[in-house]
């Protein structure tokens, strides 16, 4: 089969290009930033939340998932969510301009952490920046979050929907910790 390359876009709450993430065969990531007219092999110097531009089109009262990666991101929307996340998973929490974060505010965050020691430290570096910035953030533990009530060990949101975890099931689990 042949070798596929995905590219995930990241853009300004506008609509312009910000940066992109390439993932390569083997889950190796590679970052480039917009810079004038082309694609730098660099990663941008601060990082906007993934899909901004859905944060600021959503309705303010909208439920937001917060989980950990782009495709993550786009298993939630598949599920009907507004979800964003950071570059660079647990390593590019520290980047994110709080300035961009500022569309969350007095909105309702869960975090949905992949099912690994790494994925819950990341889950309460998130809640604390979310925090912060005057977002209501909480974190459904990935222990809680599978289709029997367990998460496949060192799973993520992507792998739950494949276990056969749904849309009701999920809303069920969320309003569980409100």
């Amino acid at each position: 089969l042949p070798r596929r390359i995905l590219t995930h876009g990241w853009w300004t709450a506008g609509g312009e290009k910000h940066a992109r993430v390439l993932r390569f065969p083997g889950k190796k990531f590679r970052q480039q930033r917009w810079n004038a007219g082309y694609w730098e092999w660099k990663a941008p110097a601060f990082s906007l939340p993934y899909r901004l531009d859905r944060l600021h089109a959503a309705a303010p009262d909208r439920l937001i998932l917060w989980v950990e990666g782009e495709k993550d991101v786009e298993s939630a929307e598949w599920l009907g969510f507004t979800a964003t996340t950071s570059p660079g998973g647990v390593d590019g929490v520290g980047r994110l301009d709080l300035q961009a974060l500022g569309v969350l505010v007095g909105r309702t965050v869960v975090i949905l952490p992949d099912n690994d020691d790494a994925g819950r430290r990341y889950a309460y570096r998130v809640r604390a920046m979310l925090r912060q910035v005057g977002a209501k953030a909480s974190v459904l533990a990935p222990s809680r979050h599978g289709p029997k009530g367990e998460a496949p060990e060192r799973g993520d949101l992507t792998d739950w929907g494949g276990a056969g975890g749904t849309r009701a099931v999920l809303d069920g689990l969320i309003a569980g910790i409100a």
